[in-house]
C-alpha cells in the first residue's frame, strides 16, 4: 500500500514525515520559547508582575508598638537607676520589658533597638538627685497603661500570625499594672 508509507512522486515513493517547516510546529516552538522567556524574566525580577519598582511598602504596624515598648524599657532602666528603693519591685518588670522589645523586634525580623543613653546611670549610685518613688510609680503606671492599650488595639486588628504575640504582651502589661499598684 503506497498510501501508508508515502506518496508516489515521479515514480518514486517519498516518505511522509512531518516537516520541520510546517506552520503548526513553528507556532508551537515560538509559543514555548515566549513562555520560557516570560518565566525567566519573571523569576529574575524577584517581584510579581505589575509591581512598580518605586512602590514603597507600608510601614510595619508593629513599628509604633516597638517604639512604645522601647520607651517603656528605657523608663524602667532610668527608674532603677534613680530610685534604688524600687529595685526589688522594678527589676522583674524591666526584665519583662526587655523581653517584649526583643520579641517585637524578632517579629519584625530586626535587631532590638539599643538602650538609650539617658536610661543608663551617669555616675556613682549616690551622685544622682533623689527621686520620689511614688512619682516614679505614677509615671510608670501611666506609661504601662498607654502601652497596654496600644498593644491591645493592635492585637485585635493585626494579621493572625502576630496577634498571639501582641495578646501575650498586652496580658503581661495588665500584670505589670497590678504589681505597680
Amino acid at each position: 500500500m503506497p498510501g501508508e508509507y508515502g506518496n508516489p512522486v515521479g515514480g518514486k515513493l517519498v516518505a511522509m514525515l512531518p516537516s520541520a517547516s510546517s506552520p503548526a510546529s513553528r507556532r508551537s516552538f515560538l509559543f514555548a520559547a515566549a513562555a520560557s522567556c516570560v518565566m525567566i524574566v519573571t523569576a529574575c525580577t524577584g517581584r510579581p508582575a505589575g509591581e512598580d519598582v518605586n512602590t514603597k511598602k507600608a510601614p510595619d504596624p508593629l513599628e509604633a508598638v516597638l517604639t512604645s515598648h522601647t520607651t517603656l524599657r528605657d523608663k524602667y532602666a532610668a527608674a532603677l537607676a534613680a530610685a534604688p528603693t524600687l529595685v526589688p519591685l522594678l527589676t522583674p518588670l524591666h526584665a519583662e520589658s526587655v523581653k517584649h522589645v526583643d520579641a517585637l523586634a524578632a517579629a519584625m525580623a530586626r535587631k532590638p533597638p539599643a538602650a538609650s543613653r539617658s536610661s543608663e546611670p551617669s555616675g556613682p549610685a549616690g551622685s544622682a538627685k533623689p527621686v520620689d518613688p511614688a512619682g516614679v510609680l505614677v509615671e510608670l503606671r501611666a506609661l504601662e497603661t498607654a502601652t497596654q492599650q496600644q498593644t491591645t488595639t493592635l492585637a485585635t486588628t493585626i494579621k493572625a500570625q502576630r496577634a498571639p504575640l501582641l495578646g501575650s504582651i498586652a496580658a503581661s502589661h495588665a500584670c505589670h499594672l497590678v504589681v505597680l499598684g
